[in-house]
């Protein structure tokens, strides 16, 4: 998104070249997102990632309409526009990684040693009496060759014979 900022080194009359990279980013954030959405967890909302990225897309927009109004417009006045369209997007800029951060640290609060604790018994419990549904999966696949309750084959009974 800052390489977006390159397009304001072009002059206001070469539209086209103001707008090709204008493309060239939207489809360059088109593919991360492409590619980052296999490695995310699927859920039903938006996560801090999509926002991010969607806010992206958003000012690419507004900056490919500031491209074509500027085109329009007398040379003075366009770069007058283009001035003040900089300092609109570097205090969106600002603007939107501060949020990303105070969201960030907000839901990322360091445990206290009470919940510490508390969490480490609860895990100890769960693996003593064979429920590990609070582990991730790679302690389960780590863990799989210890015997639970419920996977044991029922006992024979021994039949003593008699003589």
């Amino acid at each position: 998104e800052v390489l977006g900022f390159t397009a304001f080194g072009v002059d206001a009359s070469a539209l086209g070249d103001r707008m090709s990279i204008n493309l060239t980013l939207v489809l360059t954030a088109v593919a991360f997102k492409w590619v980052v959405k296999d490695e995310l967890p699927h859920v039903s909302y938006l996560t801090i990632l999509d926002k991010y990225i969607l806010l992206g897309f958003a000012m690419m927009c507004c900056q490919g309409l500031e491209n074509l109004y500027v085109s329009c417009l007398h040379k003075n006045t366009g770069e007058q526009v283009d001035n003040l369209f900089i300092i609109f997007g570097i205090a969106s800029l600002i603007a939107k990684n501060v949020w990303v951060v105070s969201v960030y640290f907000k839901k990322s609060k360091p445990l206290t040693f009470k919940q510490l604790s508390h969490r480490e018994n609860n895990n100890l419990v769960n693996e003593i009496s064979g429920d590990f549904s609070g582990v991730s999966g790679e302690c389960i696949d780590r863990v799989c060759d210890i015997p639970r309750l419920s996977d044991a084959t029922p006992s024979r009974k021994f039949e003593h014979k008699s003589k």
